[in-house]
């Protein structure tokens, strides 16, 4: 199935660019829902996806598509000069799809890209019922946004962590041990902002270590990350300091919270 979309996915918007306008299409619906046939054939197969690991990148994929879909939906919206509600509601589906995908910050640009893009949430803005819903509508995420497998020898590795929900989680814990044995220290993230966390591994040692998150929302769902912890975590292996080579030192760059 992806062999057959690679090169081929359809650009939702206008101006050959993924962040183009969302130019009004008056293209029946119908006619421009055919060449998203992938999306529900790849839906199809979900029930079928077996392992939280599988399922999550089952369900990154769906989003991701889903969300280039409703683009298209609410082009054609416009086009064909949908009533007011229906647009706000087929804006709001486009918002819970990309919301459902965000896990970079590449991908949080996009969140940007609509509300602030003009050719988007002011142009769709004009056509449809108002207010935007302020929360977030959908179901309890933990983001990850910047993810490394390596660091230096002694490096102190700092992660951030997104706590997508209505309501600040009861907790959220970095667990973490040498990779691969003995038991697991636990450590609380640190409330930055809103939704953000941080929390840091202790300084690199040689074998590597590995780590997994455990986030408990408001109302008691357990969020991990990776979705297979603790079975299966997050490893992060040692760099021996370079010596000599003209490469003793490295910088790390991070986005801001």
């Amino acid at each position: 199935m992806f062999t057959d979309i690679d090169g081929s996915v359809p650009l939702a918007t206008t101006d050959d660019c993924s962040v183009g306008v969302l130019t009004p299409d008056a293209t029946p619906w119908a006619a421009v829902a055919a060449r998203f046939a992938f999306v529900e054939a790849l839906e199809q197969l979900r029930p079928a996806v077996r392992g939280a690991g599988n399922l999550d990148r089952c369900d990154y994929w769906l989003n991701t598509f889903k969300y280039y879909r409703s683009l298209a939906q609410v082009r054609c919206a416009l086009g064909a000069k949908a009533g007011p509600e229906e647009i706000a509601r087929l804006w709001g589906d486009t918002y819970h799809y990309l919301l459902g995908s965000v896990n970079s910050p590449g991908a949080l640009a996009a969140v940007v890209t609509m509300e602030n893009h003009p050719g988007w949430g002011p142009l769709v803005a004009a056509h449809a019922s108002q207010p935007w819903p302020q929360e977030y509508q959908g179901p309890p995420r933990l983001i990850v946004p910047t993810i490394r497998s390596t660091a230096s020898e002694g490096e102190k590795l700092p992660l951030r962590i997104i706590v997508l929900d209505q309501r600040p989680p009861r907790g959220a814990k970095l667990h973490w041990r040498t990779m691969g044995t003995g038991e697991y220290a636990a450590v609380d993230f640190q409330h930055v902002a809103r939704g953000v966390y941080t929390a840091a591994l202790p300084p690199m040692r040689a074998a590597g270590i590995e780590y997994y998150i455990e986030v408990t929302t408001n109302d008691g769902q357990q969020l991990m990350f990776p979705p297979t912890a603790p079975r299966l975590n997050q490893t992060v292996a040692a760099l021996p300091q370079a010596s000599g080579s003209g490469m003793e030192s490295f910088t790390t760059f991070e986005s801001p919270p």
